[in-house]
């Protein structure tokens, strides 16, 4: 049932007024079920951001090149990397809902100034690093269709500074939600190229060392490139934003969690692609080697 306004309310008391009774305003009861679901879902957001933006084009990359050398024999770091990214989302969440301040005031209240700025300073290279491999990321998808790359990334940094200095908190988040539908396309792609799904299985469940040194530096890589320092602050900072307390640690874990997994599943079929493609990854086709009875066979049709 729908709440009652505010004339429907007054009307009621003061009837019972007349009637000499005692009038209390109860609401009515919210369905808990759909209540709690609809409280999950209009939760979710930041978790899936911060999530989906580890799978940058550095993230792409270096998924693409793992798959592309050591085929489904790399898919076991997903689930690890899934693991500790679930635990760096619900940290970062937790910590927001229960002081209320973001994780750059949490180290300046612990270890002060100086250790702050030292921090602010590692941030701010690794994020201006992101940002070029981001912008260098668009020059090249959109080199692809012949764009050249001054127009790329003028067009893309206006927009970036259009939607950051423009737009609120909320239409920001709303924008980079939409965008995060995108890596739907490479679970499509991934289906399309028809994998092994046996093989992807096993190397997916059960650990493949490779004795290579670029397994060692593209495995560090792949973890790296979706648990990135700045993740910390901007999930924590997401939650103060949005006011939410310990009151609202279900949304916040569902928030989390929803967002590891999309995030990982999205990572696990863009190593699948080219571990599927890659022309050193395929299978190689048996030959047919002419045994004694072909050889009589085709003798034979032919007349010899």
């Amino acid at each position: 049932m729908s709440e009652k306004t505010t004339e429907e309310v007054f009307a009621e008391r003061d009837a019972a007024i007349e009637r000499g009774e005692s009038y209390e305003y109860r609401p009515e009861p919210e369905k808990k079920g759909k209540g709690k679901l609809l409280l999950i879902l209009a939760a979710m957001g930041p978790g899936i951001v911060t999530a989906m933006a580890g799978n940058d084009a550095g993230g792409i990359s270096t998924y693409s090149t793992v798959g592309a050398e050591f085929g489904y024999k790399s898919l076991w770091i997903i689930p690890i990397m899934c693991l500790l990214l679930a635990v760096v989302q619900l940290t970062a969440g937790r910590m927001g809902a229960v002081t209320g301040k973001g994780f750059a005031a949490l180290i300046r209240e612990k270890f002060g100034i100086r250790p702050t700025a030292l921090a602010m300073l590692a941030l701010l290279i690794g994020n201006i690093c992101t940002t070029f491999s981001e912008f260098a990321g668009i020059a090249s998808g959109l080199g692809m269709f012949g764009v050249p790359t001054w127009l790329s990334v003028l067009v893309a940094a206006a927009a970036v500074w259009l939607l950051i200095s423009g737009g609120n908190y909320k239409r920001v988040e709303r924008v980079f939600l939409i965008l995060s539908f995108v890596f739907v396309t490479y679970i499509i792609a991934a289906v399309m190229a028809h994998p092994n799904w046996a093989q992807a299985a096993h190397g997916t469940v059960f650990p493949q060392i490779v004795n290579q040194r670029n397994f060692i530096s593209l495995t560090i890589s792949t973890i790296g490139t979706t648990i990135a320092p700045w993740m910390m602050f901007y999930a924590q900072s997401n939650i103060v934003e949005k006011g939410s307390d310990t009151e609202d640690m279900l949304s916040i874990r569902v928030d989390a969690v929803s967002g590891t997994i999309a995030a990982c599943v999205v990572a696990w079929f863009i190593i699948a692609l080219p571990a599927s493609t890659s022309p050193r990854r395929r299978t190689p086709r048996r030959h047919w080697r002419p045994s004694r009875g072909n050889t009589r066979r085709c003798c034979s049709r032919s007349g010899w």
